[in-house]
């Protein structure tokens, strides 16, 4: 028996165990549950009755089962008594075990959900779905609370119901009022918009401004949170800040307003370049110049692009040029620096063509020749017209002798190239001796066979103003006795000579010296004859003359004396007789030669002379009617008597060459045009030919010379033929050199530019295009011009480069002036109110 009721107790443990932990819907009860109850063992070894149902109000009886423990994982406490009941009472049963069957509805789902008025911050909520019934049937109350019809607070609040029967029974439940704030906040006011400097040296400004507050219909404190916060760093720019006041509820709103950080700070300019001086490239008027673009930072932080202007690797023109490089931000602020490169010009000019030495020869009577040379031209890098100076200048009057001429060319940079040529002024004209002196008549010395001639030397004059006279024999030496013929030459430094000639006659007129005469002597006759026969030491003589002297005694010595007293005279007579005598020579003829010819017929009248014999011949020669070739011709005249004694004079016939050669056909005037490329023509023309009366070879000269470089323009070619007597002829013809060939201009490239804000037009600068000409000048003008107020759309730009004959080229460009639209992507950033500097 009792096996058995253990194993139906075991059964039933089992069997409820399973039960109790299979789905609850998998669990069936039936309309009218039969709960079973047991003894059990606790513990402590005590059997306790116990009521095994999940839910004992729904026993509707109660019968006994087999069990011994309650299963450890049992997922409900059952009821534990001391005694059992057994039966079908509910009433009994419920009043037994004691349960509390009591079943209290609260509001369905637990929760009953509202919101606040407006305005407000609770709500009065009701309810009337909450309803009790007693272990017995019997309708209970149930006490709430807060009770319905309270004004219940934001947010959750726990609602408490409890009902209790006469045998104090209770049962509660619980449910929740959500009263909902779906109210949002409401700013007082939002902060106007405004606007800040950014910060020294950084991309962002430092921005205070007033919290707005909000006020809640929750009467909370509502805290206004703004983004960015106030005392943020704004970056440069339109910034939007919206600020939130936000309810313990959850309910916000915002406000927006801006903040305009503007950018006022210029960019800083690393390091401006030093000034540069460079000098120019070679043959060229300008240097090409790279040099480092300077960096620049900027507070904002953005990569400064720095544009230099003239640009690096651009020409720089001689002189001291400004580079201005200029560094300008996105917000319109710009800084400059500026340096300067001072292009010097170190290069000398060139002289095209040096004229050659040149032989020239006196002018009349002059000491000096005026020389016309043709002043050489130069060209420059530079390409300015450079003036050349000679020294001395064409046209002066050049000395005899070799004189350099030294032609400079200087350029404003004071770079000069220099070139030497020689003129050789030669001295043909011959010394004039102005008179020679007189014949002249000289006794001996006493005791001497010469004469100590003392005479005046000639004057003589020379173009050259240098004339040496020198006569032979000398002045102050001993001329023998006779006549002697005296040449006095006048030779000036060109080894140009004058000649003259007079007599000296050195006469004898001093008796020999008898040496002792014979004494007395007394003589007796011959035997027997009435003479005697005496022969006597004839005496001798000396003769200052140096002659030997024959002394005639009369009666010679051996001849027969008679008686008496006979005088014998001794004679001594030296050779010296006289000779005829011209009474004066005639003077110097000047004579021209005949025309075309290079001599002269010369008549002249003999002179006359006298003669102690009554009887005299004059000869001269070269006889007159001769015809003299041109110079100075000695006449020498010759008085001659019958003992052939004889007297002389001379005279000069100086035949002068006063006719010009003759040049044949001058060449015409020539136009030519310029050579390539270049600001000259070389010009080879034929040099005219000279014949002259003196049938010398004629040069002509011809300044400039064939084969120079002619300069653009008329210049004036003088050819002049000049004789060896100075006389000159000259022609001149004109070489007009035209310069046909245009200018080189090169355009820039087309240029787009944004209106002028609130205009329709764009003032347009733009940089004069670069032109070079084969003259080295040209003129360039563009129109419409540079700095002009250009309408929008495109408009053609034409540029003429012009050079001084005329000659001209030209291109063109396009300037694009769009609209500055502010929608556009480009200018995104931009509000109406943006500044642009």
């Amino acid at each position: 028996m009792w096996v058995t009721h253990v194993m139906n107790r075991f059964n039933l443990v089992l069997m409820l165990q399973l039960l109790c932990t299979l789905p609850e819907s998998m669990v069936h009860v039936r309309a009218h549950n039969a709960c079973e109850v047991g003894e059990v063992i606790q513990g402590n070894k005590i059997w306790r009755w116990v009521l095994f149902s999940p839910d004992p109000c729904q026993c509707t009886s109660v019968r006994f089962g087999g069990f011994s423990q309650i299963p450890p994982n049992l997922l409900f406490q059952p009821v534990q008594v001391d005694k059992p009941f057994v039966g079908s009472n509910i009433e009994e049963i419920r009043d037994h075990y004691h349960l509390n069957c009591i079943s209290l509805t609260c509001p369905a789902n637990g929760v009953i959900e509202s919101s606040t008025f407006r305005g407000e911050a609770t709500r009065m909520i009701t309810w009337e779905d909450t309803e009790a019934i007693g272990n017995y049937g019997e309708a209970l109350s149930v006490i709430c609370s807060p009770p319905s019809g309270t004004r219940f607070t934001i947010g959750r609040t726990e609602v408490s119901c409890k009902t209790t029967d006469v045998k104090n029974n209770s049962k509660q439940c619980r449910f929740a009022v959500v009263i909902a704030d779906k109210e949002a906040p409401v700013f007082a006011s939002c902060p106007a918009n405004t606007e800040a400097i950014t910060d020294s040296s950084r991309a962002t400004a430092s921005v205070e401004y007033p919290i707005p507050t909000a006020t809640d219909n929750s009467a909370e404190k509502i805290s206004v949170v703004c983004d960015p916060p106030s005392r943020s760093e704004f970056a440069i720019g339109q910034i939007i800040v919206s600020c939130e006041a936000r309810d313990s509820s959850g309910n916000s709103v915002t406000c927006d307003f801006q903040v305009d950080v503007k950018d006022e700070e210029p960019p800083i300019i690393a390091a401006c370049p030093a000034d540069q001086d460079i000098v120019t490239d070679a043959s060229q008027s300008t240097a090409m110049f790279i040099y480092q673009t300077p960096t620049a930072t900027d507070n904002s932080g953005e990569t400064i692009t720095v544009v230099c202007d003239p640009s690096s690797g651009s020409e720089f023109a001689i002189g001291q040029s400004n580079i201005t490089c200029e560094a300008r931000d996105s917000s319109g602020n710009s800084v400059t620096c500026v340096f300067q490169v001072d292009v010097k010009d170190k290069e000398p000019p060139m002289i095209v063509a040096c004229p050659a030495d040149h032989d020239i020869v006196t002018g009349a009577s002059q000491s000096t020749a005026m020389f016309i040379y043709q002043t050489p031209t130069a060209t420059d890098n530079s390409g300015e017209t450079i003036t050349i100076v000679c020294d001395p200048p064409s046209g002066s009057e050049f000395p005899i002798g070799q004189s350099k001429v030294t032609c400079e060319a200087r350029d404003s940079s004071g770079n000069s190239g220099t070139c030497v040529f020689q003129v050789d002024v030669k001295d043909v004209e011959e010394p004039v001796i102005a008179s020679c002196p007189a014949d002249q008549i000289m006794p001996t010395n006493p005791g001497e066979a010469t004469a100590l001639v003392v005479y005046q030397l000639p004057n003589a004059q020379d173009n050259s103003g240098e004339a040496i006279v020198s006569c032979s024999p000398q002045s102050k030496s001993h001329f023998a006795m006779g006549l002697t013929n005296v040449t006095c030459v006048a030779r000036d430094g060109s080894e140009n000579k004058d000649k003259c000639d007079f007599q000296v006659d050195v006469r004898d007129e001093e008796p020999p010296m008898m040496t002792t005469c014979p004494a007395v002597q007394d003589i007796v006759t011959d035997a027997s004859q009435s003479t005697a026969m005496f022969i006597y030491q004839t005496p001798t003589a000396t003769d200052n003359s140096g002659e030997t002297i024959t002394i005639v005694c009369d009666p010679p010595s051996g001849l027969k004396f008679a008686i008496g007293q006979t005088d014998v005279s001794c004679e001594a007579r030296d050779s010296n007789v006289e000779k005829p005598v011209i009474a004066s020579c005639p003077d110097d003829h000047i004579m021209l030669t005949n025309p075309g010819e290079a001599t002269a017929l010369v008549v002249y009248q003999p002179p006359n002379a006298h003669d102690n014999s009554g009887e005299v011949t004059v000869f001269c020669y070269p006889p007159s009617q001769s015809v003299f070739a041109m110079g100075l011709t000695n006449v020498t005249c010759v008085a001659r008597d019958g003992s052939e004694n004889k007297d002389g004079c001379y005279f000069h016939v100086d035949v002068r060459d006063e006719e010009p050669p003759m040049m044949t056909i001058c060449p015409a005037d020539y136009d030519i045009v310029t050579d390539p490329s270049q600001s000259t023509a070389t010009f080879l023309y034929h040099i005219p030919t000279a014949t002259d009366n003196s049938g010398e070879t004629i040069t002509v000269v011809c300044v400039p010379s064939s084969g120079s470089e002619f300069a653009i323009g008329e210049t004036n070619v003088l050819c002049e033929a000049r004789d060896s007597s100075g006389n000159s002829v000259t022609c001149d013809f004109q070489v007009d050199v035209k310069d046909v060939e245009e200018p080189m201009i090169a355009c820039p490239d087309d240029h787009m530019m944004l209106t002028n804000p609130g205009e329709a037009t764009a003032l347009v600068v733009y940089q004069l295009p670069n032109a070079h000409d084969n003259s080295g000048e040209v003129t360039v003008f563009c129109y419409p011009p540079s700095q002009s107020v250009f309408a929008m759309g495109l408009t053609n730009v034409t540029c003429v480069a012009r050079d001084g004959s005329e000659n001209k080229d030209e291109c063109d460009f396009q300037v694009d002036v769009r609209d500055f639209k502010w929608n556009s992507p480009l200018f995104s950033w931009m509000t109406p109110d943006t500044t642009i500097e």
